[in-house]
């Protein structure tokens, strides 16, 4: 999933806290025709959420002479639909205050809605005219093409893309996660209508799709607007081909891409578990005491605070749904990169050998119970986790029993998934992109 997508469902979504949050929250299932929701209902504020996802419909759909395809269909999807035009679609949803989104991620195409209560169906609506009709006018498509094209040249003068996409050549080049999700000029150039029309006929079908709902809206009420705005969706998904489960290529690794800039942006990445891995929670306590947990991060303390090498330094765990990675990113000058990159090495590997102390765990694990409220705020922060807890087979019970989860955790269970993850430092996959300065080189993993 893209952080663009997740912040455009928080910030949509009013950030008043909700009252049923300190109670158990009671996730029903919504089935008609051969589409299943979940939803969260609360009348505490006239708002609805929704939030649809197509799995398997993201950028690793495309293929090599299609890079750009899932992308380009998610931006043209509100440029008319039905017997709207791309103005008209506009006018009806600015007229009843209704915001609708597309984006996709390497997995997933996936849409947003927020409206108020009294205009969800109208919301519903629009969207199902959308997903189950949409035009691709020819003049919507050449303007989506040229933003497509133009988005593509802002981002190639970012160091910290520029190492992300070789990145993920570099780690999956054989694997459909390697391709640009904007595709490239000449992908994007050659695009044609027909192609994005079978996509839009083979990739949106109901076996794929996933919904979640929150908000001031009944079970009856969600049940009625699904038969009626997306039952006419193709029953089969139709795939181009199957997206086969993969590991990352093993490294030692190193490639430097050079780039005029005043930074040289760092990416080292190593493999970790999927989703579903016993240890992920483990995995995931681990990640937030090196670099998740921003400031207050052992990756921050020792390259910022104590060398002052960077402004900023972070990691995360990339969970897609057919391959898991740790990544570590951050910028520093260019002469500073060798110097950067062996601390972040010795620090991770510090980890690895004798873990992490007591208060260091007991913070962490704090922190991520404590701020896990904080995520259900909003009725679209709700909407996205009833999508991830379908699309990672959550269970419906995830919200209540998500936090029992970390809590039973120990700092033993944490320091042993340190010890077999961090071993992959000595064969990770690491970029840098900048300029070379006469005291750099490219440090090998």
């Amino acid at each position: 999933m893209t952080m663009r997508l997740w912040s455009k469902l928080f910030c949509a979504a009013t950030m008043l806290l909700l009252p049923w949050q300190a109670a158990a929250v009671e996730v029903q299932e919504v089935q008609t025709n051969g589409i299943t929701a979940w939803l969260v209902e609360d009348y505490s504020v006239p708002v609805v959420s929704v939030m649809v996802a197509f799995r398997d419909a993201g950028s690793a759909s495309d293929t090599e002479d299609t890079q750009g395809r899932a992308a380009m269909v998610a931006g043209l999807l509100d440029e008319g639909a039905g017997e709207l035009s791309a103005k008209a679609y506009q006018q009806q949803l600015d007229s009843h205050a209704i915001d609708v989104s597309f984006d996709v991620s390497d997995d997933l195409l996936s849409a947003s809605t927020y409206s108020l209560a009294d205009k969800s169906e109208e919301a519903f609506r629009l969207l199902g005219l959308a997903l189950t009709d949409p035009r691709f006018d020819e003049a919507a498509l050449t303007r989506v093409k040229n933003q497509m094209i133009s988005l593509q040249q802002i981002l190639q003068q970012k160091p910290d893309y520029v190492a992300a996409q070789k990145w993920r050549q570099l780690a999956y080049p054989e694997h459909p996660y390697r391709f640009a999700r904007y595709g490239t000029q000449q992908t994007v150039e050659a695009l044609t209508r027909e192609q994005l029309t079978a996509f839009q006929s083979r990739y949106l079908s109901k076996r794929n799709m996933i919904i979640g709902v929150s908000g001031a809206i009944s079970a009856q009420q969600l049940k009625q607007y699904m038969q009626a705005y997306f039952d006419t969706l193709p029953e089969a998904f139709l795939p181009e081909k199957r997206i086969m489960p993969t590991e990352m290529a093993a490294g030692p690794i190193a490639q430097h891409v050079e780039k005029e800039s005043a930074q040289t942006s760092v990416l080292l990445g190593m493999p970790s578990v999927p989703r579903d891995h016993p240890d992920f929670y483990a995995v995931y306590l681990l990640n937030q005491a090196i670099g998740g947990g921003g400031l207050t991060s052992l990756l921050s303390q020792a390259v910022r605070e104590d060398e002052g090498l960077t402004y900023g330094i972070y990691s995360r765990l990339d969970v897609d749904l057919h391959s898991s990675s740790w990544r570590g990113a951050f910028s520093t000058r260019p002469e500073n990169a060798d110097k950067a990159i062996a601390l972040v090495r010795k620090t991770l590997l510090a980890v690895k050998q004798k873990g992490i102390d007591a208060q260091t765990f007991n913070d962490v694990k704090a922190y991520v119970t404590g701020s896990f409220p904080l995520n259900l705020d909003s009725t679209g922060g709700i909407a996205g986790y009833l999508v991830s807890m379908q699309l990672y087979a959550l269970g419906q019970d995830y919200l209540q029993k998500r936090n029992s989860y970390f809590e039973a955790v120990t700092v033993q269970d944490v320091n042993r998934v340190a010890d077999y993850l961090l071993q992959h430092i000595d064969n990770s996959v690491l970029v840098t992109a900048g300029p070379t300065s006469a005291e750099e080189g490219v440090t090998q993993p």
